[in-house]
């Protein structure tokens, strides 16, 4: 059965952090059924983490003509087009998450994302305030409209969600830390953000998109982020980051 080896090879993709592990074990849930719409799916999030953005939209497509209702997966869809800098496409792809399921927190914050990234900043805070309303203040959410509020020039508000967060993180490493990261990066502090990414735990799920995130696209080309994820290449096995 294709399913145990997909969500196995999810749960080493997103948790345990061995890479070439989880690829194996998507190719071989693929193998065993290649209409099993999950395996597409996660395998696309894979492919996207490690920077093969045209090998992603493939496996995306896939999972969309398999399983055209799923909200997340449109979600999904439009999580990898916002890699892609793609931000009219993940807003498509969001919006029809949510006319699939108005309360789908997820393709509230892709629509959040894309409008940041479209500079739209006002319907960026809406989208991101409503994806921490029905997560119950997720950190990942939470951060990303401080990022907003930043971006808007609202720093007064964004320094307050940064302080919320930080009250919450107990002790280094964090499990949040590529999030806070992203606020600081977004109010101008890219001392505290590349610290907070340097300590970023196993488990901070967002920092597996760190390669290909443009919410860290203005520390490409910095030597610090660049070995930061050298370092996470190199612990988690993929390939060495391209840039």
């Amino acid at each position: 059965m294709a399913a145990p080896h997909a969500a196995r090879a999810y749960t080493e993709f997103m948790w345990q952090g061995s890479w070439p592990a989880a690829e194996q074990e998507f190719q071989r849930a693929l193998q065993l059924d290649s209409n099993y719409a999950p395996a597409h799916h996660w395998y696309a999030l894979f492919l996207a983490a490690e920077g093969r953005i045209d090998e992603s939209l493939g496996e995306m497509k896939e999972a969309q003509q398999l399983d055209p209702v799923s909200p997340a997966v449109h979600a999904a869809f439009g999580y990898i087009d916002y890699f892609a800098h793609d931000y009219d496409h993940a807003l498509d792809h969001a919006r029809g998450a949510v006319k699939l399921n108005p309360e789908f927190m997820t393709g509230h914050a892709v629509m959040g994302w894309a409008w940041i990234g479209k500079k739209n900043y006002s319907q960026a805070i809406r989208e991101l305030q409503t994806a921490v309303d029905l997560s119950h203040g997720v950190p990942v959410y939470d951060c990303a409209l401080g990022r907003a509020y930043a971006l808007s020039g609202n720093t007064r508000e964004a320094r307050k969600i940064l302080v919320r967060q930080l009250d919450m993180v107990t002790d280094e490493p964090a499990g949040s830390g590529s999030s806070i990261a992203g606020l600081y990066l977004a109010l101008g502090d890219s001392e505290n953000a590349l610290h907070w990414l340097s300590v970023s735990a196993t488990g901070d799920i967002q920092a597996n998109w760190l390669r290909v995130d443009p919410a860290f696209d203005s520390l490409r080309g910095n030597s610090r982020f660049a070995e930061i994820l050298r370092r996470a290449a190199a612990k988690n096995g993929s390939e060495k980051p391209a840039r």
